[in-house]
């Protein structure tokens, strides 16, 4: 499994907060992002379901809209039938992708989600800029640019 997709330990996560130098924030952000990519992914989650909590209805429309997903993509195999018409597993995923949005714009689900996800960004960034870069996480980046100098082209690559 990759480095990158490893939960790091939470004391690890929030062990040193300090400014960034002007000249080095935008390495230590992407550094931060990269190591800690899993750390933020379920801080994310966590922020996002919170806001969901926080609207009855909100979460129980991301539930309706999650079973039927579920429903018409794993549990049901056969094409849909719709009077005459035959839905095959592309076009029910169409189908699902316009009520879902639908669902989004206009019911709270939306507002959860816009400014769960906003607080989840803002939350994420404020972390990645000011969680001081430990030496394991530098030796990581360090390894990732040494690899990808040393990349050889395949042959496709080339243009004739």
């Amino acid at each position: 499994m990759s480095s990158m997709f490893r939960l790091r330990p939470f004391a690890e996560f929030v062990a040193k907060f300090e400014p960034p130098k002007q000249n080095k924030w935008r390495e230590r952000v992407e550094t931060n992002l990269r190591y800690y990519a899993a750390n933020y992914l379920l801080l994310a989650a966590v922020i996002v379901f919170s806001f969901l909590l926080r609207s009855p209805f909100a979460f129980l429309f991301a539930a309706l809209l999650g079973g039927l997903w579920a429903f018409f993509l794993l549990v049901r195999y056969e094409p849909l039938e719709v009077g005459s018409i035959y839905l095959d597993v592309r076009q029910v995923t169409y189908v699902l992708a316009g009520v879902t949005s639908l669902f989004v714009l206009l019911t709270p689900l939306g507002y959860a989600l816009l400014y769960g996800g906003g607080t989840a960004a803002t939350v994420v960034l404020a972390h990645a800029s000011l969680r001081s870069r430990d030496m394991q996480s530098k030796v990581t980046r360090l390894k990732e640019k040494i690899g990808t100098m040393f990349e050889t082209k395949r042959d496709d690559d080339y243009d004739d």
